[in-house]
Formats: C-alpha cells, sequence, structure tokens
C-alpha cells in the first residue's frame, strides 16, 4: 500500500522547459492510478508491472508516469514510459533523493549551456548511474527549448 510519507512534501510541480512535472496530491491519488493499476471501472489491470507499483505523478511533455516502488523502504522512483510498461528506467533510489533534485531544478535557471551542464552534474551525484540518462536529456532539452525562446 502507498504510504502517507509520500503525500508529505513542499513541491509537486516542477516546470522545467516544455515539461511540467506533477505529483499527484493525496486527493489525485486515487484517479490517477487509472489506465495503469485500474481501468475505468476500478479493476486491476493485469499486466501492469507489480502490486508494489504506484504512480504518483507525471511529466506533462510526453504523458510519462513517475512511478514509485513500495516494497524499498527508501521508496525508489521510476520514469515510465506511457505506452510500453517494460520500460520501467529507475530515475532516483530514494523518493527523498526525487525531492531533492526536483527541488534543484526549481531553484536553477538554464540561461546559458554551462549553467544546464552544472545542473546535470549536481543530479549525477544524487542519482543512480542508471538514471543519469533521463536528467541529462530533460535538463539538455529543457536549456535547448529556453535558449530557442529567447
Amino acid at each position: 500500500m502507498i504510504s502517507k510519507e509520500l503525500f508529505k512534501r513542499d513541491i509537486s510541480d516542477i516546470e522545467i522547459g516544455l515539461s511540467v512535472i506533477h505529483l499527484y496530491s493525496e486527493d489525485e491519488f486515487k484517479d490517477a492510478q487509472i489506465g495503469y493499476r485500474k481501468n475505468k471501472n476500478g479493476e486491476e489491470i493485469t499486466d501492469w508491472i507489480g502490486d508494489n507499483y504506484y504512480v504518483i505523478g507525471h511529466d506533462s511533455c510526453c504523458g510519462d508516469p513517475i512511478v514509485v516502488d513500495t516494497s524499498d523502504k527508501n521508496y525508489p522512483v521510476y520514469s515510465l514510459f506511457h505506452d510500453d510498461w517494460s520500460a520501467l528506467d529507475k530515475i532516483t533510489n530514494s523518493f527523498k533523493d526525487y525531492q531533492e533534485i526536483l527541488k534543484t531544478i526549481d531553484n536553477t535557471t538554464l540561461k546559458t549551456e554551462d549553467d544546464a551542464e552544472a545542473l546535470v552534474s549536481k543530479i549525477a551525484k544524487i542519482a543512480p548511474k542508471e538514471g543519469y540518462d533521463y536528467w541529462e536529456a530533460l535538463i539538455l532539452s529543457a536549456y535547448e527549448f529556453l535558449s530557442d525562446a529567447e
């Protein structure tokens, strides 16, 4: 089951480039499982990735869900391609690290390429090795969008 701990946070939406990363509130959580863990009738979807995985947010750019594994007390966080449940990518080793990365992103301006590279370097110190590509792609695409917009 999902821990109330996952709803005790001081950050829920982070805008970065074209994307907004939105973490669901406790009120949104049940409905957010529809199309993943459950169908619109509330029935379990049989090919969902596992009983211990819950959708806790999404990336608005691609609609990809952000998923947490509740079988681990640290609640590792994964990105999941919306239409390919076999592509589960760990992006942080804990929900605490995930929040730290989001706060770091939120407190950083991406005015120069050096800003983007410095942000990727900061995140690399927090994220697991296998999550590096996710964060690098997110930051660099945001920088490209922001620099093109100016």
